[in-house]
């Protein structure tokens, strides 16, 4: 019983502790708080792909520093009535009817995407075990010529992203170039062996309407 009393003490405490860190101000303006629950939500908000850098001070410091120029940014506005005048307030409308189309389209993506996690994961792993262990590339024929195309390629592509980027010597990638060459054989191989059978009039270009005065082109080969 007194070990009960204590677990339940301690997680009493800790819902207290973070309860108030969440209430805990981080900054004022013009008298108006700044909680970091207020900070954590717009870091929520960020793109799942800064978000990790949001765990370092100084990133998290430019993050309020944008949230309080937002604010003094908005309190001007406020004060000079700006926010209420009925062009502002129709274009917000218009662009929070934007940002709910938005939401619902990635919400129906994203559901899409829910229902087909089973077939992505079994996907994921088989073309993984395939190309890491499945097959021995060793033993498809690759040639320096074609290894020296792959390698004119990647400098290529890499040059054409960045113009001042430092493209590794051909010697430093040989092996992964090879590796990767031999991948792209054995894949085109396989799909030369398969029956592939495509509905050639789903890619045609649609008819233009009659007296429309548009002219389709045709794609080019």
């Amino acid at each position: 019983m007194k070990k009960l009393l204590v677990l339940v003490s301690i997680v009493f405490a800790l819902a207290v502790f973070f309860g108030c860190n969440q209430g805990k101000i981080v900054a004022k303006v013009d008298g108006k708080a700044i909680t970091e629950s207020d900070l954590n939500a717009e870091i929520d908000n960020l793109p799942a792909n800064l978000k990790p850098f949001a765990s370092d001070p100084g990133i998290r410091k430019n993050i309020l520093d944008n949230m309080i120029l937002d604010k003094v940014i908005m309190g001007y506005a406020e004060k000079e009535g700006i926010a209420k005048k009925k062009e502002v307030m129709d274009a917000a409308k218009e662009t929070e009817k934007q940002i709910k189309t938005e939401i619902e389209s990635q919400l129906a993506m994203l559901k899409k995407q829910k229902e087909r996690i089973s077939e992505m994961a079994r996907k994921e792993a088989v073309m993984k075990s395939i190309f890491e262990n499945g097959v021995d590339f060793s033993k498809i024929a690759v040639s320096d010529a074609e290894i020296k195309d792959a390698y004119d390629r990647y400098a290529a592509r890499r040059k054409a992203q960045d113009p001042s980027a430092k493209v590794e010597l051909l010697a430093q990638i040989k092996d992964n170039l090879k590796l990767g060459v031999a991948r792209q054989k054995w894949v085109e191989q396989l799909k030369s062996e398969a029956k592939i059978e495509i509905e050639e009039k789903a890619f045609e270009l649609p008819a233009a309407p009659l007296n429309s005065g548009i002219k389709l082109e045709e794609p080019k080969k």
